[in-house]
């Protein structure tokens, strides 16, 4: 494992493997600081990594093009058009 997080009061709790650390140190300094800054939000609760990544439609598969609050369905507009 390269990183491990634990979820706290404030954030989550960082672990990193010295794999990742090595990987770290070959990144370009742009892309290094890009991961250390997610990894500082990570620690600080500033960023969510459960609203993270890409979202598929849960009927079709699809790329959404649209972020659904709630409890409502996870469709994306064509399938929830199909199913109205």
């Amino acid at each position: 494992m390269k990183v491990k997080a634990e979820k706290n009061e404030e954030g989550w709790h960082i672990e990193i493997s010295p794999e990742f650390a090595k990987e770290l140190e070959s990144m370009e300094p742009e892309q290094r600081e890009e991961v250390l800054d997610l990894i500082q939000g990570l620690k600080e609760g500033s960023v969510d990594p459960l609203s993270m990544g890409v979202s598929l439609c849960g009927y079709c598969g699809d790329e959404m093009d649209h972020v659904r609050e709630g409890d409502g369905p996870n469709a994306c507009n064509k399938c929830l058009k199909e199913l109205r």
